[in-house]
């Protein structure tokens, strides 16, 4: 952290001691979730989850979006001109989470089988920031509106499927 713009930096701990005029360090994880599930006969299982989340802060977290590659080691504190309009939706935060699975287990003989499945994943896309370049740090450094106010970015969708064939080998062992 500085105090004077880069002449000079200090370690220390945001809002306490040496550094309690800068803001406090803050990455907060707020988040629902309804889960439904269910087994059929005839060897069906259908599962379904919906989660509602927010992450909220002014730490990107253990890798910060302008390419910082340091693990827990970036630029958000270093100096209180980065720390404006820093707070707000942080890269990680996908408000909607949608998961879909079904699958189904086959018995063609005692000894043979097969299992198939398929999986739906749906999740809004991350906040989008308005960013602005540092002489120093290079482009992506500041927040020039208030964090993630230039939109989201689209949602993301998955499908998995899967199949499986099954044997037994004795009376008491399946093979994985």
């Amino acid at each position: 952290m500085s105090h004077d713009n880069r002449q000079t930096f200090f370690v220390g701990n945001p809002g306490y001691g040496i550094a309690n005029d800068y803001p406090k360090a803050e990455r907060n994880y707020d988040a629902a979730t309804l889960y439904f599930m269910k087994t059929f006969s005839d060897e069906w299982l259908a599962s379904a989850s919906y989660t509602i989340s927010y992450l909220r802060g002014n730490i990107g977290g253990l890798f910060n979006q302008n390419g910082e590659l340091d693990p827990n080691h970036n630029a958000d504190f270093d100096t209180k001109t980065i720390m404006t309009n820093s707070y707000g939706p942080l890269p990680g935060d996908h408000t909607h989470d949608i998961k879909i699975f079904g699958a189904k287990d086959w018995k063609f003989t005692p000894q043979h089988g097969m299992s198939t499945g398929i999986a739906l994943r749906a999740k809004s896309g991350g906040p989008i920031d308005f960013l602005g370049a540092d002489d120093i740090y290079g482009s992506g450094i500041y927040q020039l509106l208030p964090r993630g106010s230039a939109g989201r970015l689209p949602w993301n969708y998955d499908v998995d499927m899967n199949i499986g064939y099954r044997f037994r080998s004795t009376r008491t062992r399946r093979s994985p």
